[in-house]
């Protein structure tokens, strides 16, 4: 099996509703998704990352959230 980390990493920054920056590993970003606190419009930073991008616009980390 792929570890999802090795091609997208595994520390994660995300924009919470409030504006709260929030620091997540990928497990925890999975599980953010699953409870629908992190959706395909919420704003994420991490590995190999210039700048903030909503989670849409990020194929490789959407299909491992999913």
């Amino acid at each position: 099996t792929v570890d999802p980390t090795e091609e997208v990493g595994d520390e994660f920054v995300y924009l919470a509703a409030d504006g709260e920056q929030v620091s997540v590993d990928f497990n925890g970003l999975k599980a953010s998704y699953a409870a629908g606190t992190v959706d395909d419009e919420s704003y994420v930073f991490g590995h190999n990352m210039s700048d903030w991008q909503p989670i849409k616009d990020l194929p490789t980390l959407r299909k491992y959230l999913a």
